[in-house]
């Protein structure tokens, strides 16, 4: 797949849907897009602003020529001292209170530009529905008033899944974290700013949830399969605030093409277990993460074994990467390297200097007792005339409304609903089947390597039985 057709099939769609949007639908979808680009740029200006003066304080070449001015200043009496003075005291204000704001202003950006891409998405849309399924468990990420680190798993079926995501993830926690004015008066008064709860994605050796230049180089220069080690990661969460982490095991999204490539590589390894309705899942960023926990809780990890079973998933994932590049890169003319979808965003500047984090006091990481695992599923509700019926696999023609399981566009959830109710009827009905199962944690951070990727295989066994089932379970009423 070349990057033109990955960009419509997951991006915007179909040239002709595009085509059939008229000036009206145009005028409606731009202020949000605005709005999205505002974020991103202001955001990329705040990064440079932050990162030079990082540079005039920190960098070696920068010190050396502060030496200099200072042995410059000190020939002169007074005047001099004055003058050593008010630059020391420049970039100390620098250093102490400009920069640590500039990264709060960064993260308060990163959480409204996800704020009102779900509303753009979500929250306000009339043609979509949510339906989280029976039997699902409750989202819990405090403890005594405290935000806790917490790994969330999902299932990849849509670019739109990182939105769906901070959408489950704002709806379960208070608003009073997240008032703009409040932010804002802070901010103007010199006050300390407080801390916010925050998602971040677990991909491409980065931890994300902002579309920053660091975050596409990786998408169209490395592997997707690039994960961070476990020492990097406890970098990261001793010296970032408690965060929700999330991870897609699958890596690519679940598509008929890639279906289609793992079913024929599953002929050729037998000991491997075949999905039908999901990607063999990645063990990398899950068992990194894990190790990572365990660091931090001070449990010690039973050994690693090979064994065949181990050999061959690995051997698999191989095949099975080199077959899906294949299919999802440009041509070799314009790039050689590995495309994947340049999805919402991130948080970019993950690791300190050593030095710097030497200095640093480790903040404490608090570990959420339960890993969250989602499965998500997305139908659109069409009528038709004459066709087989999917749902209950009948043979014979079928009248009715039917589920068909789709990969919804960006552009198609963005683009925004007519008043009209006509118009809301015209569109096929797009309906989002969520379950949330909880696993306990504790037990996990003991296991090596070989068994995490046994549990979370059995994690996917079940998943796949269970979006068999979404489909008998959904009834569809008509008025």
């Amino acid at each position: 797949m070349g990057f033109v057709d990955f960009f419509e099939t997951y991006m915007i769609g179909s040239r002709v849907q595009v085509k059939q949007l008229d000036i009206s639908d145009w005028l409606n979808i731009s202020p949000g897009l605005l709005i999205l680009f505002g974020y991103f740029y202001i955001h990329a200006f705040l990064t440079a602003f932050k990162e030079f003066l990082r540079f005039v304080n920190r960098n070696s070449f920068c010190l050396r020529l502060r030496l200099l001015y200072d042995r410059f200043w000190s020939h002169f009496p007074v005047i001099g001292e004055y003058k050593i003075r008010l630059l020391s005291r420049i970039l100390r204000y620098t250093e102490q209170r400009m920069i640590p704001n500039l990264e709060k202003v960064l993260e308060m950006i990163e959480i409204w530009f996800q704020l009102h891409l779900v509303e753009m998405t979500f929250e306000k849309k009339k043609n979509v529905q949510i339906f989280i399924s029976s039997g699902s468990d409750d989202l819990n990420f405090f403890k005594d008033n405290k935000f806790q680190t917490t790994l969330m798993m999902c299932n990849h079926r849509s670019v739109n899944d990182y939105t769906l995501l901070n959408y489950l993830f704002f709806k379960s926690c208070p608003t009073k974290y997240y008032n703009r004015w409040e932010f804002i008066q802070k901010l103007r008064k010199g006050e300390d700013l407080p801390e916010w709860p925050q998602l971040k994605f677990l991909g491409w050796g980065k931890m994300f949830n902002f579309p920053q230049l660091d975050l596409l180089k990786n998408i169209f220069f490395k592997d997707e399969t690039l994960n961070l080690p476990p020492d990097k990661l406890r970098n990261i969460l001793e010296t970032q605030n408690n965060q929700a982490i999330a991870i897609f095991p699958e890596v690519n999204i679940m598509s008929l093409e890639l279906s289609i490539i793992q079913r024929k590589l599953h002929q050729d390894f037998p000991f491997v277990t075949n999905f039908y309705n999901l990607l063999y899942p990645r063990f990398k960023n899950f068992t990194s993460l894990m190790s990572a926990f365990s660091s931090i809780k001070n449990i010690k990890r039973k050994k690693n074994h090979n064994n065949i079973i181990k050999e061959a998933r690995h051997l698999f994932h191989r095949e099975i990467d080199k077959l899906v590049h294949k299919s999802i890169t440009m041509e070799p003319s314009k790039m050689s390297n590995k495309i994947m979808p340049p999805m919402i965003v991130d948080n970019s500047y993950l690791f300190e200097k050593k030095e710097e984090a030497s200095q640093e006091k480790p903040k404490p990481v608090l570990i959420n007792p339960y890993i969250y695992d989602f499965t998500i599923v997305y139908y659109r509700v069409k009528y038709t005339d004459s066709g087989h019926d999917h749902i209950n696999g009948d043979l014979k023609i079928h009248k009715g409304y039917q589920l068909e399981q789709i990969s919804p566009t960006i552009f198609e959830m963005i683009r925004p609903e007519m008043e009209s109710e006509d118009n809301l009827k015209e569109k096929d009905p797009i309906v989002v089947m969520v379950h949330i199962k909880k696993h306990q944690i504790q037990q996990l951070l003991a296991y090596n390597d070989e068994s995490l990727e046994r549990w979370l295989e059995n994690r996917w066994i079940e998943k796949d039985r269970l979006i068999d089932s979404f489909e008998k379970k959904i009834k569809i009423e008509t008025e």
